[in-house]
């Protein structure tokens, strides 16, 4: 007679944990806080100006309609055109006009000239605050590419860049050029993936050895009403064949683990059709229906959590 189950056992002692080499907080420096405040004062005032640009054009076209003097349409026409492209007006040219205009209709070109300095005002507000920001960006930039993982991953990735990176890092900020920012765009690419990527094949991923635990104060797993927990892990090939065989052998390990139908199961008449994968080959499979998989079916449609015990009992 086989000893009680015991509920704790260990199977694999250690873990390999893969994980970047850069951590993602040294790159919060390179966020923006301000420029969606600046982008939402900008979209503001062009909403409210491309409206009053439709509204003065509509009325500039039923005045060149009405004009009799040709020349006096073609100076309408002209204005016409200078205002739909946001042309610079002469200030002459505008107080003859404005001089010919009802008080109802001033309000609206006086408002229109208004907000299309503020947007050449705006303008200059964003191209001086982004000159200043992309220039701390790019001396930032070129602290992290002289940091020795990044240019040891670089190195085993691509000559190229590895041997480009000296000069990058000692161009001025404000002297980049077409060859700079080509080097600044295939860096922000490794330097992204260095510190948000854990891919197992990139030259950027570290790997360390991690202890299994029952105790930890950051991962909370929650446990079943029936005792029962679920949990996923990733096993390369090898690994996963010595646990089939623990499995297959230790009725004592076996007995625990919960069975989970393959979710592309289909029940066709006597036959049960599957997708399976193994070894990365996948293939379509039937199997006869028998007495034990139609009790597995039916507890496993009925959202029944089943385990190799559960079964034989």
């Amino acid at each position: 007679m086989r000893n009680p189950v015991n509920r704790e056992i260990k199977i694999f002692p250690h873990v390999f944990i893969r994980y970047a080499s850069g951590h993602h907080e040294a790159l919060e420096q390179l966020c923006w806080a301000e420029m969606e405040g600046l982008y939402d004062n900008y979209n503001e005032l062009v909403s409210e100006l491309d409206l009053l640009k439709e509204v003065i054009c509509e009325y500039l076209y039923e005045a060149i309609q009405i004009a009799v003097n040709i020349d006096e349409k073609k100076e309408l026409l002209n204005l016409k055109r200078d205002i739909f492209n946001l042309r610079n007006i002469s200030d002459r040219n505008w107080q003859k006009f404005l001089e010919s205009l009802l008080p109802e209709k001033k309000l609206n070109f006086g408002r229109f000239m208004e907000l299309k300095t503020d947007r050449t005002y705006l303008n200059g507000v964003w191209e001086n605050a982004y000159q200043k920001k992309i220039t701390f960006h790019r001396t930032l930039l070129q602290i992290i590419s002289s940091r020795e993982l990044l240019q040891k991953g670089i190195r085993l990735s691509s000559s190229i860049l590895s041997e480009q990176l000296k000069s990058f890092i000692s161009t001025p900020s404000t002297a980049f050029k077409t060859r700079e920012l080509r080097q600044e765009f295939s860096l922000l690419r490794y330097i992204t993936r260095m510190h948000f990527k854990t891919s197992p094949f990139s030259t950027f991923t570290c790997l360390g050895l991690g202890d299994v635990s029952t105790i930890s104060s950051v991962v909370h797993i929650p446990v079943l009403s029936d005792d029962l927990v679920i949990s996923k892990v990733r096993l390369n090939n090898e690994i996963f064949n010595y646990l089939k065989t623990l499995i297959t052998l230790s009725p004592d390990i076996n007995e625990l683990l919960c069975i989970r139908l393959n979710p592309t199961i289909q029940v066709e008449g006597d036959n049960i059709r599957l997708l399976v994968n193994f070894h990365n080959l996948e293939s379509f499979q039937t199997l006869k229906s028998s007495e034990i998989l139609k009790t597995i079916l039916d507890k496993e449609f009925n959202g029944k959590f089943l385990t190799l015990k559960c079964i034989y009992q």
